[in-house]
Order: structure tokens, then C-alpha cells, then sequence
């Protein structure tokens, strides 16, 4: 099976006002290292490394061509800028077939707009943490929602992969992912937690005067 794919360049120099550089130029520095490999200094078309990111993100893994030669990496860190939010930097990990390694997946819940009567879906947990071979990588966990009714939820241990022998869920098993409650419920947890604030607030008020 094909994977999704980033071309590298090899790049020597290393420091800030290469990088700095190497973005004028549109290109983005990065480094690759594990797999009982020195590191390799690389740099990524900054065009194609967004394109991938609209459908990727940190701990997905791909094919990075260097010199014309594919390399099994996960994407280990990504650096970007505060404000503009261009990615400044990449790490990535070489993936050895016969090596486990530990990432986090995204957990998204899909159908939460049809999600029927009032009931409300609170999310509770957003990744999960798993050890699994290369091969038996995921993108992500998509949970369908929209039959949910009051009163349900979801715990890492009512999850399939959590029964597939092919993965190590490290997580902790009795971790609520989403529970669904009425709109009564999530109005008077709103109004416990202002109050909570609102307590907090006049505690720091008094004690400025005593000081």
C-alpha cells in the first residue's frame, strides 16, 4: 500500500541564520534521526508540507524521498510560528518494522450536529496514547456520535483497539472520551464553575486590602 509522501533535500549547515535562509526561500529546515542512524539535516518544500498538513498532523506517518530513496518516518515535533503560524521547523523519526514505538492519536467525534434532541456530547479526552509496530499505524480515532442518547459514554476500555491484540493502549483504561447529558445538567456545571471563579476572584480582592 502507497503512503503519503514529503520530498527532502539534504541540507549541511545547521543554526539560526541558516534556517533563516532556508525560509526565504520557502523551504523549510528539518532533521530526521533514530533507527540506529546518525541525524540527517533535511529541508522541505514549504508548499507541499502544507498541502500534507491539511490532512496530517504530528505522530502521522509517511514516506520522506530523499535523494530519490524512500524513508519510513513518523512525524515526531513540529515548530511554527506564534502569530502566523507558518511551520519554522520539523523532526522527524525513522520507524523500524520490527520496532514498537509509543505516539498519540487524535480522537475526533464525527456527527455531533446530528446529534438528536438536546441531548449534549461533553468531550472529555481528545488523544490516545498507544504502542503498536509501524505498520499498524493510525492517522486517527473517528467516533461516530450521532445515535448517542442521555445518559451514555465512552471509556477508552469500550474502544475496539483496545481488544486488538496488535496494540498496547496506555492510556488509562477507565478514561472517559465523551458522555452525554441534558442541557440542565451542562447549564448548572457552567454555573458552578462561574461561581467557583467568582469566589476565587473576591478571595484575591480581600486579601489585596489586608496587604
Amino acid at each position: 500500500m502507497s503512503r503519503d509522501f514529503l520530498e527532502a533535500q539534504l541540507r549541511e549547515n545547521k543554526g539560526k541564520s541558516s534556517n533563516a535562509a532556508l525560509r526565504r526561500e520557502a523551504r523549510i529546515p528539518a532533521v530526521v534521526y533514530g533507527g540506529k542512524e546518525e541525524p540527517t539535516l533535511l529541508s522541505l518544500s514549504e508548499t507541499q508540507t502544507q498541502r500534507f498538513l491539511n490532512s496530517h498532523h504530528v505522530g502521522s506517518a509517511l514516506d520522506l524521498v530523499i535523494d530519490g530513496e524512500k524513508t519510513f518516518v513518523l512525524l515526531k515535533d513540529m515548530q511554527s510560528h506564534p502569530v502566523t503560524q507558518k511551520v519554522l521547523h520539523m523532526d522527524f523519526q525513522r520507524l523500524m518494522a520490527d520496532e514498537k514505538i509509543k505516539v498519540s492519536i487524535p480522537i475526533f467525534l464525527t456527527g455531533l450536529d446530528q446529534v438528536q434532541g438536546d441531548a449534549i456530547v461533553q468531550e472529555l479526552l481528545n488523544e490516545l496514547e498507544i504502542e503498536t509496530l509501524p505498520r499498524y499505524l493510525i492517522d486517527s480515532l473517528n467516533l461516530d456520535v450521532s445515535s448517542v442518547q442521555v445518559g451514555e459514554s465512552l471509556s477508552v476500555a469500550d474502544l475496539p483497539i483496545f481488544t486488538d491484540e496488535n496494540y498496547t493502549v496506555i492510556t488509562p483504561h477507565d478514561s472517559l472520551i465523551y458522555n452525554v447529558i441534558e442541557p440542565t445538567a451542562f447549564e448548572e456545571e457552567e454555573a458552578e464553575e462561574a461561581d467557583g471563579v467568582e469566589t476565587v476572584e473576591a478571595t484575591g480582592e480581600e486579601s489585596e486590602g489586608e496587604e
